[in-house]
Formats: C-alpha cells, sequence, structure tokens
C-alpha cells in the first residue's frame, strides 16, 4: 500500500513538473525570437529618416555605419536596381515590401525583415535585415537548463 501511495505521489510531482516547465521551455524560445527580432528593427529604424530624405552617399555612409556593429547584416534596396550595404540578391519578401508593406518572413537562414520607405521620387527604397538562426535562438538553452541546474540565470 505505502509503495502504491509512493508511486502516485512521485507521478503527480513529475507530471506537475512537465506541465509547468514544458510550457515555459516553448515560451524561453519565443521571448527569444522576439527580443533578436525587435533589437534588429531598432537598428534599422535609424536608417529611415536617411534613405528617405538623405544622397545615396550618406545613405550608403549611414548602412556603413549600422553594418560596423555585431548585429545582422543591413541592406537598403533603392529604388530602381542599386543596392547599399552588405551585398544580397532582392528576395521575394524585398519585392513584396517594395508594395508597401513591412514583411517578417522565417527562411532557412533566418529571420528576414524588410522594411520599405514609401514616398521617394523614384519609387520605395527597402531596408533589409536577416536575423541568423544562431541569433533568433541565443541564451535560449541556457535558459532552458536553468530550473534543472537550480541556477534561476542570474549571474551577478
Amino acid at each position: 500500500m505505502r509503495r502504491r501511495l509512493l508511486l502516485t505521489v512521485t507521478a503527480t510531482s513529475v507530471l506537475i513538473l512537465l506541465a509547468f516547465l514544458v510550457p515555459l521551455a516553448v515560451l524561453v524560445g519565443s521571448v527569444a525570437e522576439t527580443r533578436a527580432t525587435s533589437t534588429a528593427i531598432l537598428r534599422i529604424q535609424s536608417l529611415v529618416p536617411v534613405v528617405g530624405e538623405a544622397p545615396r552617399r550618406s545613405v550608403s555612409l549611414a548602412v556603413d555605419l549600422v553594418n560596423s556593429d555585431a548585429g545582422p547584416p543591413v541592406t537598403v534596396f533603392l529604388p530602381g536596381d542599386g543596392q547599399v550595404g552588405a551585398p544580397a540578391p532582392e528576395s521575394d519578401a524585398v519585392q513584396l515590401a517594395r508594395t508597401g508593406r513591412t514583411v517578417v518572413v522565417d527562411t532557412e537562414v533566418g529571420r528576414e525583415v524588410a522594411v520599405p520607405i514609401l514616398g521617394l521620387a523614384d519609387g520605395t527604397a527597402v531596408i533589409r535585415v536577416i536575423i541568423g538562426q544562431d541569433e533568433l535562438s541565443e541564451g535560449v538553452l541556457r535558459a532552458r537548463l536553468a530550473p534543472a541546474t537550480g541556477s534561476g540565470g542570474t549571474h551577478f
């Protein structure tokens, strides 16, 4: 009888832990992806007024400055065939963004964000950044293992 009661209590405890930890692990991954995407969008927001108003040389300098840090590479597709920044082919997301929509697409290399700049004399420019898979999952493994190790994931 005691053995059966102990087995029931143990099984119930394991199920309660799993019911808590599995959704937590999924949430951690989602938060990491959202953080990486938000950080990349913040990086390219500084380029919006430059692309919209400045001459091409200034746009090139601004994009080079943004690309000089360790973040994901940024490319600006200018109206017509020109581009500045990290060399990249014009993807389907960029072509769709030229219609005036911001596009976020998950690809095999990561997450592609394409932001249109409307109202230019020559047409629509698009600022594009690709967030790599490693950036999308940065810190996820450590955060998922923290409950098991009892560390809480914080280090002071």
